[in-house]
């Protein structure tokens, strides 16, 4: 990343700040309990377009996983998060968002690892409520 898109991101970074996060979509099947031995975890993503008003951000990110086992699906999770941050500076923002390298590297990288923490926790949940030994997805670095 160039100094000046690592510029535009930093201040993308300290024109916002988190408000609240939450679930606005969530839904996970098990297909059968897996037995002893190695799953696989696939992970998918999907990031919308920031919707930007006077002196707010929202910003929705969903997760796809799948657990598979001898390459039979076990389990599906599907979660959408909702993600209010609080504008401390429009302008700083918006001119900040118009660099579309800074603006992407925002939304791919920085948005999930807000949302991160939490994905972690209802899916291990989610896992806990089929019956299923807890899987702990690990850190995102």
């Amino acid at each position: 990343m160039s100094e000046e898109i690592s510029l535009q991101f930093k201040n993308i970074l300290h024109s916002i700040e988190l408000d609240d996060i939450f679930i606005s979509k969530i839904a996970y099947k098990i297909e059968k309990m897996p037995e002893n031995g190695d799953i696989v975890i696939d992970l998918g993503k999907k990031i919308s377009e920031p919707e930007i008003n006077q002196n707010k951000i929202a910003e929705h990110i969903s997760f796809k996983i799948t657990i598979e086992q001898n390459e039979e699906k076990i389990m599906s999770f599907q979660i959408e998060y909702k993600l209010i941050f609080d504008i401390l500076s429009l302008e700083m923002l918006n001119k900040s968002l118009e660099t579309a390298e800074a603006k992407k590297f925002f939304l791919e990288y920085q948005i999930p690892k807000f949302a991160w923490p939490f994905l972690r926790e209802d899916f291990h949940t989610a896992c806990t409520k089929v019956g299923m030994r807890p899987i702990t997805l690990k850190m995102m670095k």
